[in-house]
């Protein structure tokens, strides 16, 4: 290729990458402003405001501070009400998240913190499809870098989970920056690379407890790559091994203690060596990793994580289980991706040498993007707690990478046009599954709370749709919302309440249904919804006292036809 068509086709891909960039960031922000408080956004907001206005860490057991940071900080322009009631004197954080939630309610600033936070989140989803096009193009090129950087931003759930306060989308970004540092680790070895591996594996290992991993994975890409260049008159990697070891824990001590200078004492500080001492004997692993030096707050954190992650009852395909599933995970990508991402991941790594990947760059694609991409899924399948498949986004976005070489098997001449109508057939994706991105399930798999419920569709992000549809309405409620949301006056509870009593409207949202509530409303799955909002809250009308016979675990398909009330 020569220099003048090398630099058109640069320019070319940041074009693209641009482009779908503006699209994160459209879709992004306006659904940022137009959902609900979410089931966890309450507690990460509450921990992580409290950490940056008190300067105390007390409050972040159950997710580390680093994910909390970036939303936080873009939260702060709203001039949040940060409490210091009984939840933040005893470390209760859930307390702590209902003292939070109802105090920014109270002084009308809830809507704008809300806001604020997820344009800090919309902005990582965006950071994000730009590192994946830097890490596809520093490996296969600027097509493969455009191709998946273009993949990731027209997922409907990505964009879904990505304008949330969540960690799932800064875990990503954290695992990305690992995998570019990884690349060039292998590339140019050396103390910097060594660094900036330990650095990123400590920036991943803030963020979330399975960026524990990048750690040692650090260290076999330090041997491996000594190993490979022992005729070169390299001297032994001490210095880079002492590097990638040391490193991460520097900089979760710099995160923990440049916001907390104290770790807590008293109340608080006795209930975070609770925790500690709760989860030493859960596992010989959780001994291990609580012995590491880390800050009392973070030791806390993993061992909530370790106590925590037993098994919930899970929905999927139509199917309500109170064990861990091992498949659970592929089969919440066969119902939320689109075809075209799914035939891409599935192609993986497998067309290299058909699209004529240089062997040294299938060796650096394999530590820096194969193995992170498959310790993260071995975690996720290993562990019996099933959150949806947000938690693997950091896979997808790897997984991705690892696949768009495959554009390359097409000619010249092919390859704008299919490429562009691929492209064209995920941007309809992205706008049709929009304002609901979250909810969008592919066909067959519709409606999608048939299927799937609890992270996979339902966060609690249309209840205030919901209220608006039903003001004025009497209506009994049940749905699964953050703590400190109230239930609204004048509406009254389902749960609890005999079939028998019940006339006019019902609502429930659909992890209610199949989750959590599931078999005190199995009743109310027999019966078809007049209407759904969203996608994810189902909507009934009886005219006369419905059956108490249960229905199956799939709640029925919308009644259809323009009737007026609800029957099985």
């Amino acid at each position: 290729m020569t220099a003048g068509r090398g630099a058109r086709s640069s320019r070319a891909a940041w074009l693209v990458v641009g482009a779908a960039v503006a699209l994160v960031l459209v879709l992004g922000l306006v659904e940022a402003r137009r959902d609900s408080l979410t089931i966890d956004e309450g507690p990460d907001l509450s921990s992580g405001l409290t950490a940056l206005v008190q300067r105390d860490a007390r409050l972040t057991p159950e997710h580390p501070l680093g994910a909390k940071l970036v939303p936080s900080l873009t939260g702060l322009l709203a001039r949040p009400v940060v409490p210091k009631g009984e939840g933040f004197r005893s470390g209760d954080w859930f307390a702590a998240t209902e003292d939070f939630v109802r105090a920014n309610q109270a002084a009308g600033r809830l809507d704008d913190l809300l806001w604020w936070s997820r344009v800090g989140s919309v902005g990582l989803t965006a950071v994000a499809a730009v590192l994946i096009f830097l890490l596809g193009r520093r490996l296969f090129g600027d097509l493969a870098g455009a191709v998946a950087a273009v993949a990731w931003s027209t997922v409907p759930y990505v964009i879904g989970v990505g304008h949330l306060a969540m960690i799932d989308v800064p875990f990503t970004v954290a695992t990305l920056l690992v995998a570019l540092a990884l690349e060039r680790g292998a590339r140019r070895p050396g103390v910097v690379s060594a660094a900036l591996m330990g650095a990123s594996a400590g920036v991943a290992l803030s963020v979330r407890q399975a960026g524990l991993v990048f750690v040692p994975l650090s260290v076999a890409v330090v041997v491996w790559v000594a190993r490979r260049d022992q005729g070169a008159d390299r001297r032994p990697p001490v210095l880079e091994l002492a590097v990638v070891l040391l490193l991460p824990l520097v900089v979760v001590w710099a995160l923990y203690r440049g916001l907390a200078p104290q770790q807590p004492g008293g109340q608080a500080g006795e209930r975070l060596a609770g925790y500690v001492a709760a989860a030493r004997n859960e596992s010989v692993v959780g001994r291990l990793v609580l012995a590491l030096p880390l800050p009392q707050e973070y030791r806390a954190g993993f061992a909530v994580f370790v106590v925590g992650s037993g098994p919930r009852p899970d929905f999927l395909l139509g199917r309500t289980a109170a064990r861990h599933r091992w498949w659970s995970l592929p089969v919440s990508a066969l119902l939320k991706l689109p075809p075209i991402v799914l035939l891409m991941l599935v192609a993986g790594p497998w067309w290299w040498r058909r699209a004529g990947v240089a062997a040294d760059a299938r060796a650096r694609a394999r530590v820096a993007v194969v193995a992170p991409a498959l310790l993260l899924v071995g975690l996720l399948v290993s562990q019996p707690l099933d959150l949806g498949l947000r938690v693997a986004l950091p896979s997808l976005a790897l997984g991705l990478v690892a696949a768009a070489p495959a554009a390359s098997l097409l000619g010249r001449r092919l390859r704008v046009p299919v490429l562009g109508g691929l492209a064209a057939v995920q941007l309809a994706t992205a706008v049709v599954a929009f304002p609901a991105s979250l909810a969008w399930t592919p066909p067959p798999f519709r409606p999608g709370y048939r299927w799937v419920s609890g992270g996979n569709l339902d966060l609690d992000q249309d209840r205030g749709r919901l209220l608006r549809w039903a003001a004025g309405r009497p209506l009994r409620l049940a749905l699964v919302t953050s703590r400190g949301v109230d239930r609204p006056a004048g509406m009254q509870p389902l749960v609890g309440v005999e079939p028998s009593s019940i006339r006019g409207w019902v609502a429930a949202d659909a992890t209610s249904l199949t989750i959590f509530r599931s078999r005190e409303l199995a009743w109310l799955r027999a019966y078809c919804p007049v209407r759904t909002i969203g996608g994810t809250i189902l909507v009934y009308r009886f005219d006369r006292p419905p059956s108490a016979s249960p229905g199956p675990d799939a709640p029925a398909r919308p009644c259809g036809d323009g009737a007026r009330y609800s029957h099985r």
